[in-house]
């Protein structure tokens, strides 16, 4: 428990450099303690951010489904009610203890902004599966969901990440999505 606590607050650490520099970034991530496919979404802004996890059977784990027949899930999630605590970090995360081989797509929406005039919001995306790790610095527009915001492959034999796509739409609107240098 202890570990986790402390991966988690290095996490938060992390948080503080969404939308910061354009240069590439290193950063440590944390140890999964649970295992499996792990997916977290880190923002600084006070806003409503989504995050959805789409397996390879095109179930799809998000706030109203929590949880998908193939074992992903959304494990935490923040909403304007959470956003009034005084905190500057924010988190979603998503996974699966037990991944299948194959496609999985992650969806990032800005769905409410909680009060505050925001047009975009930058985030950073985290996608881990024992060694493998992919992660995105990028933006979302208010009420436009980014589709296939990023699609990774778990590799076959259950060891591995491989990116297949980073959106169109991502790049397009926000040139500055790129994918980050990660060592740990």
């Amino acid at each position: 428990m202890r570990l986790r606590v402390i991966c988690w607050l290095a996490v938060l650490a992390l948080a503080a450099g969404c939308g910061g520099s354009k240069r590439a970034k290193t950063a440590t991530i944390p140890i999964d303690t649970e295992g499996g496919l792990s997916v977290v979404l880190l923002w600084t802004a006070p806003v409503d951010l989504d995050l959805y996890l789409t397996d390879p059977l095109g179930h799809t784990a998000y706030f109203g489904n929590p949880w998908t027949r193939s074992g992903a899930q959304l494990r935490a999630d923040a909403s304007c009610d959470d956003l009034g605590s005084g905190e500057t970090n924010f988190k979603e995360i998503a996974g699966t203890r037990a991944p299948l081989a194959g496609r999985y797509r992650i969806t990032v929406d800005f769905v409410d902004r909680c009060g505050i005039d925001a047009a975009a919001v930058p985030f950073r995306l985290w996608a881990r599966l024992g060694g493998s790790v992919e992660e995105l610095t990028a933006a979302v527009q208010f009420r436009r969901r980014n589709s296939n915001v990023l699609e990774l492959e778990v590799t076959p034999d259950l060891a591995g990440l491989r990116r297949l796509a980073t959106s169109e739409d991502v790049a397009t609107v926000f040139p500055a999505a790129r994918k980050v240098t990660v060592s740990y």
